[in-house]
């Protein structure tokens, strides 16, 4: 963690004591995401902090907000073998090599057709 990271995690606690932890680490992302990373000996003043904490709420409130509308989203991260991993279909990914994701999504009409015709014998969940 940068100097910068402490600087700014440790200040949390100054500027307002409601804050929880779920903020420095919803910060710690967005600075990994947008590249917020200071460089060294830079720091942020109070109102920028205060700023950009009130708009990872706003994003946050959001994030959650969505998530209850409807069913959890899908998320897709490539594996450290080199494989495509989907997220948000149920509690482990499902994980395929690329070659194996192009034959089941050209095999994707015989799924559907399949499910279908077997509509009232599956189970949805």
């Amino acid at each position: 963690m940068t100097v910068a990271k402490k600087t700014f995690i440790a200040m949390i606690p100054r500027i307002c004591a409601c804050f929880s932890f779920e903020i420095v680490v919803l910060y710690e992302r967005a600075a990994e995401r947008y590249g917020l990373t200071q460089t060294k000996g830079e720091t942020m003043n109070k109102e920028q902090m205060l700023k950009e904490m009130e708009r990872l709420r706003k994003e946050n409130e959001e994030l959650q907000a969505n998530a209850k509308i409807g069913a959890p989203s899908l998320g897709l991260k490539v594996s450290t073998k080199g494989a495509v991993s989907v997220y948000g279909l149920g509690r482990f990914p499902v994980t395929l090599y690329k070659a194996q994701w192009e034959r089941l999504l050209g095999y994707s009409d015989t799924i559907q057709k399949f499910i279908k015709d077997n509509e009232p014998t599956l189970a949805v969940k």
